[in-house]
């Protein structure tokens, strides 16, 4: 039986084992909504100009493509005064929501 000499090593050693596959997983997960955000911010440069976008989503897309492997918060602090993940977070998605009307208009 695996659990006869001490049920705590063998929990750890699958926990940490589990652990780093669960972090690698969100690692991927979240390069691929960057690099789909900055797709999108791209698509509206191309379309129009950065300066189309109001100022804190300027500003926002300019963090995240300047910082693209950055987390959220990460970015969030590059703003004086910093602004939170979540704050970052709206704006990624209103960028995202005029790259997509600007597609359905193409």
């Amino acid at each position: 039986m695996a659990f006869s000499i001490h049920p705590g090593i063998r929990f750890k050693a699958i926990f940490k084992h589990c652990k780093k596959y669960i972090e690698a997983a969100n690692l991927t997960k979240t390069l691929s909504a960057a690099e789909n955000k900055i797709k999108d911010i791209n698509y509206i440069i191309s379309r129009t100009k950065i300066d189309f976008l109001p100022v804190e989503l300027r500003q926002t897309a300019i963090y995240r493509i300047k910082y693209s492997q950055a987390t959220l918060s990460e970015i969030g602090q590059k703003f004086s005064p910093p602004v939170s993940k979540s704050i970052i977070c709206t704006r990624l998605k209103k960028i995202s929501q005029i790259a997509n009307k600007l597609r359905v208009k193409a």
